[in-house]
């Protein structure tokens, strides 16, 4: 609760602080140096005005109190579910928003209209002696003041909420160790809020200004009072299309490297590192573009040296393989590249192909786990040894899961453990079927099934090549894959 107390505090002074600029400073210059007014009319005013702050406060103190609920209940010391904290950081970061609203409707419903009610009323009791036309000035003078201060509260509650913030994500990971964060979401566009702020600052000034001096002519000169519109209108016209173009052209100049490097950051994300921002900006946004390009180098330079160890990772589990079973010696390299021969005619992309790649060097690497009396058997197998052979696919998946990082070897698991599913349904493990067959295990399948037939082993010798590709033929639609079949014998001067 110490930093929901430091947090309403400052809110609280913002608060005072911006009400008294805005109403009293702004707000009481108005009044009291425009009109020529008896010291007791002028002290009728001033009790209005107190009376009517008086009243807006207490609705922006019932509207704060709503929207401090899901801030004050986060904050606590209590035990909170994810839905509530979730809540509540939603909360805060439209706080500066509510803010605005939370100033701007009670200004007109808590002060404006009390305050212009109690002056009518005045008016036609005789103890006001002003023009009814004065009361629409204020109601204008108002809603600028109302403005003026909410923008001030806008900016100063952005940097109040950041304590609130840093609070609810540690309870978020320590609760229920979930790192909590909007996931880009944009409750105020930086352009809406640069917009805005430019035309409050470039216009309401002036219209404050137009306002006082046109109760100072009808008070000095009325003579002239009836034509100060005339040009005090174009006047207020030009300055808010002054303003709004300042703010769009201001706004632009801010966006566009935003944007510029908002999508360079998702083709980084995507996994595009050669992707870079153009430096075409002098101002900070320069020394910004030219850390993002400085750490996409970084990454890039990285990501070769994770390459190059992953790549030198699996070609010494390859090997390792190979070692233990000098028959096979060579296997893994071999039916990789057949693979990649076949993904390549396939259409496979350049990524997908190396993947592939990867996926036949490491395809048997289960079989580490077989025991050596089963795997360098010098015979025929038993049905429980072979059992045990079979075992390799899963056991080979699982071995590549303890891998870290596990997205480095996520995307061969499939081609790993499925490489002995049959077209049919007959394979194993999971007597996977037709396309349900990941793409990468029906490649392999051809490769592997060819290269075996045609090595040693310990308990036979290499078959002709020509009889293996009679038996790759002949399995094509049931033990094979039909497409990867026709590409793999067309591909060896086979296709008859």
């Amino acid at each position: 609760m110490h930093v929901y107390h430091q947090f309403v505090r400052r809110i609280i002074i913002n608060y005072l602080l911006g009400s008294f600029v805005a109403v009293l400073l702004v707000g009481g210059t108005f009044i009291f140096t425009t009109l020529e007014i008896p010291e007791v009319e002028l002290s009728v005013m001033l009790a209005t005005i107190l009376l009517s702050l008086v009243i807006m406060m207490g609705a922006e103190l019932y509207v704060l109190h709503k929207d401090l609920h899901l801030i004050k209940f986060a904050t606590s010391d209590r035990e909170l579910s994810m839905e509530e904290i979730t809540a509540a950081y939603k909360q805060t970061h439209r706080f500066p928003f509510l803010t605005v609203r939370r100033i701007l409707l009670p200004h007109f419903l808590g002060f404006s209209i009390p305050a212009g009610a109690i002056s009518i009323l005045f008016i036609q009791m005789g103890i006001l002696h002003v023009s009814y036309q004065y009361v629409v000035y204020a109601y204008i003078g108002s809603a600028l003041v109302a403005v003026m201060h909410g923008l001030v509260e806008y900016y100063l509650s952005i940097e109040a909420i950041k304590p609130v913030l840093a609070d609810i994500r540690k309870k978020a990971r320590t609760m229920h160790q979930v790192e909590l964060s909007t996931h880009g979401y944009i409750f105020v566009t930086i352009r809406k809020t640069l917009i805005a702020s430019a035309l409050v600052i470039g216009v309401s000034p002036i219209l404050l200004f137009t306002v006082a001096a046109q109760i100072r002519l009808e008070e000095v000169a009325p003579e002239i009072a009836a034509d100060y519109w005339n040009w005090a209108g174009a006047i207020i016209v030009m300055s808010m299309l002054f303003a709004s173009l300042s703010a769009w052209l201001f706004a632009k100049s801010i966006q566009d490297p935003i944007t510029e490097l908002q999508v360079s950051m998702k083709k980084v994300q995507e996994g595009n590192l050669a992707v870079g921002a153009q430096d075409n900006y002098s101002n900070d946004f320069s020394k910004l573009i030219d850390g993002f390009n400085h750490m996409v180098i970084s990454l890039k330079d990285k990501d070769t040296i994770n390459q190059e160890l992953l790549e030198s990772f699996i070609t010494t589990l390859a090997a390792a393989l190979d070692a233990r079973d000098p028959y096979t010696a060579g296997h893994s390299i071999r039916v990789s590249q057949n693979a990649v021969k076949i993904g390549k005619e396939m259409g496979l992309d350049e990524t997908e192909l190396i993947l592939l790649r990867k996926t036949g060097l490491l395809h048997d690497i289960g079989k580490i786990g077989v025991e050596d009396s089963v795997l360098l058997k010098d015979g025929k197998l038993t049905d429980e040894e072979f059992t045990k052979i079979q075992a390799h696919p899963v056991l080979g998946e699982n071995i590549l899961k303890q891998v870290k990082p596990q997205e480095a070897m996520e995307q061969m698991l499939p081609g790993v453990r499925s490489h002995h599913e049959r077209f049919d349904g007959k394979g194993y493990p999971d007597q996977l079927k037709g396309e349900a067959i990941p793409l990468f295990g029906r490649i392999i399948a051809v490769a592997d099934a060819f290269d075996a037939m045609t090595s040693n082993r310990p308990y036979r010798n290499a078959m002709p090549k020509e009889r293996a590709y009679d038996i790759i033929r002949g399995g094509a639609g049931t033990q094979w894959d039909a497409e990867c079949v026709s590409i793999f014998l067309t591909q060896h001067g086979q296709d008859k």
